[in-house]
């Protein structure tokens, strides 16, 4: 039995051909879906799902912007609730090298995948970095209360 997963939800939910002039590949969605998810605080909706357009000039109707906002937001629920599980969100055949002329290379959907991650991480990127300096600012005052409880 093979587990579903949030690239599955998402490619089902995105079938419909309106949405492939408006979006990205699928591998490169579920990996843009993953890094909002991932983040250390989530956007609101109304700010990442902007990020996953690549045609503004397209236009949808309301009933298809509705079904796709439920499409990312079904994506990010699955991603959260594999997170909350420790599993994996990607499938072992995309993590097999692809053999070519010149070698190996990474398969074409992981490239995709990995690329929709770095999108979205240039966009939250600050959130990082707040997290980091918090969380580096949270283990220096540790450090400190440690060390002056140990000379008491």
């Amino acid at each position: 039995m093979t587990q579903t997963l949030p690239i599955d939800i998402i490619n089902k939910a995105l079938e419909n051909a309106t949405f492939k002039d408006v979006l990205p590949s699928v591998s490169q969605i579920d990996g843009m879906i993953f890094a909002v998810a991932a983040s250390p605080e989530i956007p609101m909706p109304e700010q990442w799902m902007p990020w996953l357009v690549q045609n503004s000039a397209s236009h949808l109707v309301d009933k298809d912007v509705d079904k796709l906002a439920d499409a990312l937001m079904n994506g990010l629920r699955e991603h959260l609730d594999f997170m909350r599980k420790g599993g994996c969100a990607l499938s072992d055949e995309i993590l097999v090298p692809v053999e070519s002329a010149s070698g190996f290379r990474p398969c074409p959907d992981l490239v995709q995948w990995l690329n929709g991650l770095l999108q979205v991480h240039k966009q939250v990127e600050p959130v990082w970095q707040n997290a980091w300096e918090h969380l580096s600012k949270k283990l220096i005052k540790q450090t400190r209360f440690q060390l002056a409880n140990r000379q008491k």
